[in-house]
Parts: structure tokens; sequence; C-alpha cells
């Protein structure tokens, strides 16, 4: 990777307006998307920060993401960055919860429901488990055995975790129980 990009990275952090470069240069260039998307999974120097900056790319047009699921899927699955897990988990969430525009297929459900509840369940950060708590609820809403796992492990978890951890493992326990309770 040039020494310039490089460089953008290492500022995408920091102010919005080192931001605007590298982000313009990712919406119009679908072959550096890739390469950035490439130099994450490498997990190089500056993979956190190309993460962010494929994170805010792609919320700003999702449809950056979508040709590269399965990418996305592998860094999920090696990652132990919390950062690039961080940036993932939110992908993960826009893509399966808020703007469902790609359709998955079996195998990459299955694989995002598994990086889920490996996220939940290790000694990962609050974001990635509160992001992982809304993809796999949402996911519960077709697959039966989902809402049971992941009320259980929310429950077993509650007392040990952050407040933020707290407030949102509530509210999904409350809304699968709101679920349960109109279907009988």
């Amino acid at each position: 990777m040039d020494k310039e990009t490089l460089n953008q990275l290492a500022l995408v952090n920091t102010k919005p307006e080192n931001r605007v470069l590298l982000l313009s240069r990712l919406h119009q260039d679908t072959t550096f998307f890739y390469q950035i998307l490439r130099y994450i999974k490498d997990e190089n120097l500056h993979a956190p920060h190309a993460a962010r900056a494929i994170e805010l790319a792609s919320l700003k047009n999702i449809s950056l993401i979508t040709p590269h699921v399965d990418i996305l899927i592998k860094i999920g699955e090696k990652t132990t960055n919390h950062s690039i897990i961080r940036a993932v988990a939110k992908l993960f969430e826009v893509l399966i919860c808020t703007k469902p525009s790609h359709n998955f297929t079996p195998a990459e459900i299955s694989n995002i429901t598994e990086i889920c509840f490996d996220w939940l369940i290790g000694d990962y950060k609050t974001a990635a488990k509160a992001y992982s708590m809304n993809i796999l609820y949402y996911l519960g809403k077709n697959e039966a055995w989902i809402y049971p796992e992941l009320t259980a492990i929310l429950k077993q978890q509650l007392p040990n975790n952050s407040k933020g951890y707290k407030a949102r493992a509530r509210k999904i326990i409350h809304s699968i129980e709101k679920s349960f309770s109109k279907h009988r």
C-alpha cells in the first residue's frame, strides 16, 4: 500500500476533515475499496483505521460492502482486534437489521450467527456485544433456536457486565419475552 494511503488511514479516527479524502476515494474506486478490505483481513498496522474507514464509507453507501460480505465474514471469524471487531459488528448490524439489502445465503447467516455468539460469550468490548445482541435478536425471528440460547446467555452474563451491556441485554430479553407472549 502506498505511503499516502497509509498516512490517510492513520488519520481516519482524528478529525472529520482528515477522513474526507480517503472516504471519497473509497466511494469512487471499488478496486481501492477491495484493497482496503484485504488490508484489514491481513491485520496490518493501520487495519483498525482501515476498518473504521470501511465502516464509515459503507454506512454512507451500504452497496459498497454488500459484494464483499464473504470477506467481512472472514475478517469477523479471524480478527481479535477490538476496533476491527466493533466496525465489522456494526456493518453486520446494518446489513442484517436496519438496511437488509443483501440476500444472505444460509451459510452466511450461519457464519454470522456463530461469530455473534462468539463475540457475545467471549472477552470482547461492550460495543461488539451490543451489536451482536441486536443481530442475534433479528436473526432469531427466523431461527427458533436462537432466542432460547440468546436469552440464557444474556441472563447468565447480566450481573457481570457494564451498564451499557445490562441496558441492551434487558431490552433484548424484554423484546424476546414480548414476542413469545404474542405467539401464545
